[in-house]
């Protein structure tokens, strides 16, 4: 997240504890509402993990996110994870 490569953020990693804060929610937020996302705040500060956010963020098998915003990557040891751009 903040000043990490991607590699070092695993799917399950509570994205506060690596410097997620509201106002940066917020704004991936309005990019994601205004890629299609129909998903609230607390939606994603309930859970600040990757994992959960992107069933939230899927919609009719289709990603609602505007390009180089969510990405799935391969993680550390064998989890797969996601990043955020």
């Amino acid at each position: 997240m903040l000043h990490l490569l991607p590699e070092e953020v695993l799917d399950s990693d509570n994205l506060f504890e690596f410097g997620l804060d509201s106002i940066r929610l917020a704004t991936l937020l309005e990019r994601w509402r205004d890629a299609g996302a129909e998903i609230g705040f607390a939606d994603l500060a309930e859970q600040p993990t990757l994992a959960h956010w992107l069933p939230l963020l899927i919609d009719e098998g289709r990603p609602a996110e505007p390009e180089g915003v969510l990405h799935r990557v391969s993680g550390r040891g064998d989890e797969p994870r996601l990043t955020a751009a």
